[in-house]
């Protein structure tokens, strides 16, 4: 781990709550690149970025935010680098009688740089402009749950920060106007190529078109990181019948598969180097692994 060269680094941490421990987790997030958490209910996830906001407080360990450690530093020191990261609950965080208007007042006096012209061009982009409709006025309570994470991307990509913490930001979007943020932000990400992005979420089809690097994240630990190139350069998965797969179980974990599931009549395995499987079973189909087969046979599956 190398908490100089990262826009965000946890050492060590750990959060206890009664009957659930996240971490340790010690990861970094390097600057320029996009990694996507993903993850069940329940593992961890959210309980890590909140910690990176300092909204929940570790019960050991450390973060880093640009090489510093927020909670060893000077009050002064403290705002200006929560000045360079910004995010996007899983949940519209502003209270209800608030309007758009009064929103941007606050992130105006937080985030110095932030960008009004580009905060309403992406108002307009999400449909949440519209001639006949006074969104800049109207009270959040009014505002969907989807156009709630509409305004709050749109607010995070205005503020022209380097970290962006985004929790489960597509959540409540449909298909529609998912691809409409997803494009904008990859736009933006084109635009800031040194901004480092922690992106959360169970549409794993997000990441997978996003991320450079993918974290799994089970009950409350890592317990998988790899580079998304890798992943698609060296893993996949192959179904094999039961019968199958028990006369050839050590061969196959000689050749490279690290883990498998049971399936009625058969059996979803993890290969993680398919060059090698491919040279010992030739005749064996291999599919591409996708994150939803991953995160299966991670929390569902077993050694073998």
């Amino acid at each position: 781990m190398s908490t100089t060269s990262a826009s965000l680094a946890f050492d060590r941490l750990v959060k206890r709550y009664s009957g659930f421990t996240a971490g340790p987790i010690t990861l970094d997030v390097p600057k320029g690149t996009v990694c996507g958490l993903i993850g069940q209910n329940g593992a961890g996830k959210t309980t890590l970025i909140r910690s990176a906001l300092g909204l929940v407080r570790p019960d050991s360990g450390r973060i880093f935010l640009f090489g510093r450690n927020p909670a060893e530093a000077p009050s002064q020191e403290t705002l200006a680098l929560k000045q360079r990261v910004a995010s996007v609950a899983a949940v519209c965080p502003y209270p209800g009688e608030y309007t758009t208007e009064d929103i941007v007042r606050v992130e105006c006096g937080l985030y110095p740089c932030f960008d009004i012209a580009y905060f309403d061009a992406l108002l307009g982009r999400f449909g949440l402009a519209e001639k006949d409709r006074d969104f800049r006025h109207a009270s959040i309570k009014a505002f969907s749950r989807g156009q709630g994470m509409q305004l709050q991307i749109a607010l995070a990509l205005a503020t022209g920060t380097e970290l962006l913490l985004l929790d489960e930001p597509t959540a409540g979007l449909d298909p529609v106007v998912r691809e409409e943020v997803l494009c904008a932000l990859r736009e933006h990400l084109a635009q800031a190529p040194e901004t480092s992005v922690l992106i959360s979420s169970h549409i794993t089809s997000d990441l997978e078109s996003l991320a450079d690097r993918i974290l799994l994240m089970d009950k409350g630990l890592i317990c998988f990181a790899e580079d998304a190139d890798v992943l698609e350069e060296r893993f996949a998965t192959l179904a094999m019948r039961t019968a199958d797969f028990e006369q050839e179980r050590g061969a196959l974990r000689e050749a490279g598969v690290t883990r498998c599931l049971a399936e009625g009549g058969h059996v979803l395995l993890l290969v993680e180097d398919r060059r090698r499987l491919e040279r010992a079973f030739p005749s064996l189909s291999l599919d591409t692994l996708s994150l939803d087969v991953l995160l299966r046979l991670a929390v569902k599956g077993e050694d073998l």
